[in-house]
């Protein structure tokens, strides 16, 4: 049913990431699959992520990001 594939594609997904290289990587990969969803820059504790629609499962990738912005050198 085309309503089902619809819904797959532009709103079956929300997210928020914290490190924008990850952000991009993750963007890149719903374009890459088709989608349209959307990948918010953001701290998923923060309001932002408390602003996104109830979910019936929540995936997560560790090791986790930092405000900093992950493994790289921080000055």
């Amino acid at each position: 049913p085309e309503d089902q594939a619809d819904f797959q594609r532009k709103r079956a997904f929300h997210g928020v990431e914290l490190v924008q290289d990850t952000q991009r990587l993750g963007l890149m990969n719903l374009m890459l699959h088709g989608l349209e969803s959307e990948l918010i820059l953001g701290d998923s504790l923060s309001p932002t992520g408390a602003s996104l629609p109830k979910v019936d499962v929540i995936l997560t990738n560790p090791p986790f990001g930092t405000k900093k912005g992950g493994g790289g050198e921080h000055h």
